[in-house]
């Protein structure tokens, strides 16, 4: 499989949290740790991004490992307090978070925006790219966003039926709203 990866487009929103680690800085290095919290603006700003009613308590705890000769793997925990919006009765439901996370990072260079690069289809997932930093921040706030409920509901609540008709008028069901309803009627009164 080829793929060629996107460079960021300028006109792109900032993203609400960056936690950037620069590479170069981490040359030689075993292992650098990894544990960060963001700031309360940026919390906000997360919690807009992911039309959250409330989040708290976010913190990304691991380590950043070299793998190959340029390459980076992070391996770590991300852990938060969301709360959400209930699709059925719009009350708040809490959601804690706690996810583990595993990311391989490979070096993008002028070359590859150029020209594809070839990635291992029976790899579980495909790495992400980095020029000068590695933006832990957009890991964790992308990892936040796949870990929330997508359809959040408070304990007990369900959608109920509702029927909705002129004055007057039967309501519809489902034998007659089949398609040939009417004529199975017509048959049976002319008979065989």
């Amino acid at each position: 499989m080829a793929s060629t990866p996107a460079a960021p487009s300028p006109d792109a929103a900032p993203a609400p949290w960056a936690a950037a680690v620069m590479v170069r800085g981490l040359r030689g290095k075993a292992m650098h740790p990894v544990d960060i919290s963001p700031a309360s603006e940026e919390i906000a700003a997360i919690a807009a991004v992911l039309d959250l009613r409330g989040l708290s308590g976010v913190r990304l705890k691991g380590d950043l490992r070299p793998s190959g000769s340029d390459g980076w793997h992070f391996r770590g925990r991300l852990t938060a307090d969301a709360v959400q919006r209930c699709i059925i009765t719009l009350g708040d439901v809490p959601q804690r978070i706690d996810t583990l996370l595993e990311r391989a990072f490979l070096p993008l260079t002028d070359d590859d925006l150029a020209s594809e690069i070839d990635l291992d289809p029976d790899e579980d997932d495909d790495p992400d790219f980095f020029t000068d930093e590695i933006d832990l921040g957009a890991l964790a706030v992308e990892a936040l966003a796949l870990a929330l409920d997508a359809y959040p509901r408070l304990d007990g609540a369900e959608i109920g039926s509702q029927t909705a008709t002129p004055p007057g008028a039967e309501p519809l069901s489902a034998e007659s709203n089949k398609p040939f309803a009417a004529l199975a009627k017509l048959r049976d009164k002319m008979g065989p």
